[in-house]
């Protein structure tokens, strides 16, 4: 699929997805009409926090104790380049994304201070849909942001029980989906006390919520998600 993908993109022109030009897969127009302000609200009620973190009355609810988005999910640019890259396998939206990434780490350097001392890890998927979709959007952006942040990876969960595409579920539903999901891995020691999981796209938060609770059991003092695409 990815190799039928990569003979596409180069024998078919690429067609904007903002406007429909001809020519690139986001124009300059269309990428100049972006929005490189981070959504930093909390991750259960939605009022702004800095650095995304949880309210105080929100905290005894939540296993994820902040989550930072680079872009609104809102942005239909941005929804259309992850739905493209994630769903259709599109190579020319996976360099489009990583380019738009480089310009919202230059544009937030507050994010170093953020991350610091931490370690990230992407959401995992189950190797069914691994092997369906052909690669984790998670792993890669954890890979974009790791040379971009100068911040290691650490490959430490799996996801032990495999469910739909939870883009197709209500919020309650993938609260129940994502129960008892991800496990550690065996023989995996993670050193770090603050962990920032990595994924594509935040919106009920239970996928997340799900991965932080594995990680709180193990004994980890700090869990924050940052996203490609927080949905507002």
């Amino acid at each position: 699929r990815r190799v039928a993908q990569s003979a596409a993109d180069l024998l078919f022109p690429l067609m904007c997805l903002g406007c429909g030009k001809e020519g690139a897969i986001a124009c300059h127009m269309c990428v100049a009409g972006v929005s490189f302000m981070p959504v930093c609200a909390c991750p259960l009620c939605g009022k702004e926090r800095m650095d995304g973190r949880l309210c105080e009355g929100c905290a005894s609810a939540f296993f994820v104790d902040g989550v930072v988005g680079s872009f609104n999910y809102r942005e239909q640019l941005i929804a259309k380049l992850i739905k493209a890259w994630k769903y259709n396998g599109m190579n020319a939206a996976g360099v489009e994304i990583e380019r738009l990434l480089g310009g919202w780490v230059e544009r937030a350097p507050w994010v170093r201070e953020w991350v610091g001392g931490s370690a990230f890890v992407p959401v995992p998927l189950h190797r069914r849909r691994l092997c369906e979709r052909g690669f984790n959007q998670a792993e890669l952006l954890a890979r974009v942001w790791a040379r971009l942040l100068c911040v290691p990876v650490v490959d430490c969960l799996e996801r032990v029980r495999y469910t739909e595409a939870q883009a197709k579920q209500t919020g309650a539903a993938r609260q129940k989906l994502s129960s008892g999901v991800f496990a550690m891995k065996k023989g995996v020691v993670l050193k770090a006390q603050k962990i920032i999981l990595i994924d594509d796209v935040y919106t009920t938060g239970s996928t997340l919520n799900s991965a932080a609770r594995t990680l709180r059991e193990m004994g980890v003092m700090e869990v924050y998600g940052l996203v490609c695409a927080r949905e507002t």
